[in-house]
């Protein structure tokens, strides 16, 4: 699936369909769905980048919003700003950050 960042959301490009955490249910392990927009915190996330305290000057792919190869997070814009965590190559829940957790590393890769 190809996704783009834009404007605090996450949308799947061929559906314009974007990152939902299902019900608006701000609790650990709740699934993240894809659904129409509709403007609430529970689609919004943010990006952190997992290096983020490095100047990053090159690399950002402007029409996806996202440096290419570069580990990120997403992290939710509910109360408890948990993060997208991605198990088994299908299975999104928020969860409260983990230090190192590669299941809630992204990385965009444009090609």
């Amino acid at each position: 699936m190809q996704f783009k960042f834009e404007k605090g959301y996450i949308y799947n490009v061929k559906t314009n369909k974007v990152f939902d955490v299902s019900g608006k249910k701000d609790a650990e392990a709740t699934t993240v769905i894809m659904h129409n927009r509709n403007e609430g915190d529970h689609q919004r996330w943010r990006i952190v980048y997992v290096d983020q305290f490095k100047e990053q000057t090159k690399g950002l792919i402007e029409e996806y919003g996202l440096f290419a190869n570069r580990p990120f997070y997403l992290r939710s814009q509910l109360p408890n700003h948990r993060m997208a965590e991605c198990n088994n190559n299908h299975d999104v829940r928020q969860r409260r950050y983990r230090s190192n957790e590669t299941a809630q590393q992204w990385i965009f890769d444009p090609v």
